[in-house]
């Protein structure tokens, strides 16, 4: 009964995992890129205050 489906459960487990672990990756990237856009932009901003003066 119970292992007829132990396959299935520890495929669905390592599925979920990797899901997960993409999910976590996704995220470290998109906070890499915000950081990175903002930086620019803050960069880009001090330049064109001190050109300007």
């Amino acid at each position: 009964m119970v292992g007829d489906d132990l396959t299935l459960l520890v495929r669905l487990l390592f599925t979920a995992l990797g899901a997960m672990l993409a999910s976590q990756l996704v995220g470290v990237l998109e906070n890499y890129i915000n950081s990175w856009i903002s930086e620019r932009i803050i960069y880009d901003m001090k330049n064109e205050m001190y050109l300007s003066v």
